[in-house]
């Protein structure tokens, strides 16, 4: 019997060192800046995931905002959402993933900035707003998509704490819960682009974008 224990004993001793040995091996190949901007992704992804399950447990019309850093160590990344219980992180040469506790889930691609988690009939929204850049010179073409919000949208562009565009707020109408605007703008400052939900108010996302 002891001797059994022992061969046990031993064996799992083996199968951690295995693995301590293949984590080791995994990093080698990384630098400093590799590991750090690994770490920021694990938190982006639990983050995420966090306010998913947030959503799942708090059931029918259920809302949450949340925040999302606009880049992981300065390198600029996406955010995936599937269907398939899984929150990937990309950054184009890293990727990392985590689970999540539901399937009843909209598919969703996002980066950084705010944006609103709804359940509603259990099923998960998450309403985005997305950019190309955050920085954009005076003059230069600025498209912005929006996405999973439910009825028609109320867009304002405004200058940071200061007066809204000229033309804005207006609505936009949604096709297949999706809406882009393109715009210019001439004078540098911080912008903030504001995007809600005509009918269901905290359906809701915002982009600060720098003209400069």
């Amino acid at each position: 019997m002891k001797s059994q224990i022992s061969i046990e004993f031993i064996t799992g001793v083996a199968i951690m060192l295995f693995i301590f040995a293949l984590t080791l091996f995994s990093y080698s190949g990384y630098t400093e800046e590799d590991i750090t901007i690994s770490e920021q992704m694990q938190q982006i992804c639990y983050t995420v995931s966090s306010y998913v399950d947030s959503a799942v447990i708090g059931r029918g019309n259920f809302f949450l905002n949340g925040t999302l850093p606009y880049k992981a160590a300065g390198k600029d990344y996406f955010v995936v959402i599937e269907n398939d219980s899984f929150v990937t992180v990309n950054t184009k040469t890293m990727i990392f993933a985590c689970s999540i506790n539901t399937q009843n889930i909209t598919s969703v691609y996002m980066d950084g900035g705010d944006f609103s988690m709804a359940n509603l009939n259990n099923t998960i929204y998450v309403s985005r707003l997305v950019s190309y850049k955050t920085e954009y010179a005076p003059g230069e073409e600025i498209t912005v998509e929006g996405g999973y919000f439910l009825t028609n949208v109320t867009l304002d562009i405004r200058l940071k704490q200061g007066p809204s565009l000229a033309g804005y707020p207006k609505e936009k109408t949604l096709s297949e819960m999706e809406f882009s605007e393109t715009f210019n703008i001439n004078q540098k400052g911080t912008y903030e682009i504001i995007a809600y939900d005509s009918k269901y108010k905290d359906l809701n996302a915002k982009r600060e974008i720098l003209i400069i």
